[in-house]
């Protein structure tokens, strides 16, 4: 019962980091023939950031890197990998 709980806990969870992965890479229309990503839209009308790539740049860096940790952190303690015992036992007369 609790190994299916964090089953689906998991896939809510992976959903939840895929939908927030398609949200920052959504594009927003600026003109009529521009447009620009709404993530960092929103971080410069929130924040009052200049325009600028290197701004642009480090937050979409850290957007990703954020939903990365996410799943990587979501796989990794919902599936643990099963524990295989010691490598050396001295039962075992290994030298």
């Amino acid at each position: 019962m609790l190994r299916t709980f964090r089953i689906v806990l998991s896939l809510l969870i992976t959903g939840a980091l895929l939908w927030a992965a398609t949200r920052a890479v959504d594009d927003c229309a600026t003109g009529p023939y521009s447009s620009e990503n709404c993530l960092w839209l929103y971080l410069r009308q929130r924040f009052h950031l200049p325009p600028s790539r290197l701004l642009r740049s480090g937050a979409l860096e850290a957007a990703g890197l954020a939903l990365l940790a996410g799943l990587y952190l979501n796989f990794r303690y919902v599936y643990p990998r099963a524990s295989r015992g010691p490598r050396h036992s001295p039962e075992a007369g290994g030298s």
